[in-house]
C-alpha cells in the first residue's frame, strides 16, 4: 500500500519521548521491510531535519535522519514545481492550514492516496479534502498482518 508520510510521523519515530512513537516505528520498520511505500514532498525532510535539531540541538542527529529518511527506498520524494503549487493555492484557502501542511494535504490530494499524519489540526482541517488517517486507523493498519 502506498501513503503520504507527514513529518510528525517521521518525528515521533526518531524520538520516543514524543506521543505514537511506537506505532510510528512500526511504520518505518514497514517501509524498511518495503512492506509499503511512501510519497512525501521535499518539505517533509527539511521540517523533520528542523524540528529534530530545535528539540536536541544536535547537528549531527539531525542529519543522520535526514540521510536516513532519504535511505528508504520505498520513499518517491515529490519536488516543487509552479504548477503543482498553483493547484495546491485552493487547499490553502479552503483548510485554512499552514504552508508546508498544505503541501502534504496536496500531495496525498494529488496522489490520491492516503494521508498518515499524527497533527490533530491536519486531521482536522484536512478531512474534507483527502483521505487523512487519524492514530486510530494507524494502530489498526499496523497491527495486521501484511498480505
Amino acid at each position: 500500500m502506498k501513503f503520504v508520510i507527514d513529518s510528525s510521523v517521521f518525528v515521533a519515530a526518531f524520538r520516543e519521548e514524543e506521543p505514537y512513537s511506537k506505532e510510528a516505528l512500526q511504520i518505518l520498520q514497514l517501509l524498511e521491510d518495503r512492506s509499503l511505500s511512501a510519497i512525501i514532498p521535499v518539505s517533509v525532510i527539511i521540517e523533520v531535519v528542523a524540528a529534530v535539531f530545535r528539540r536536541t540541538q544536535n547537528n549531527r542527529l539531525a542529519r543522520q535522519i535526514g540521510e536516513k529518511i532519504l535511505s528508504f527506498p520505498e520513499i518517491s520524494l515529490v519536488d516543487f514545481s509552479a504548477f503543482r503549487m498553483a493547484h495546491y493555492l485552493d487547499i490553502a484557502m479552503q483548510s485554512g492550514l499552514a504552508g508546508m501542511d498544505v503541501i502534504i494535504v496536496g500531495t496525498a490530494k494529488e496522489f490520491q492516496v492516503p494521508l498518515i499524519t499524527f497533527d490533530k489540526e491536519i486531521i482536522d482541517r484536512a478531512k474534507n479534502i483527502a483521505e487523512v488517517w487519524d492514530i486510530r486507523q494507524i494502530q489498526e493498519f499496523v497491527r495486521k498482518p501484511v498480505t
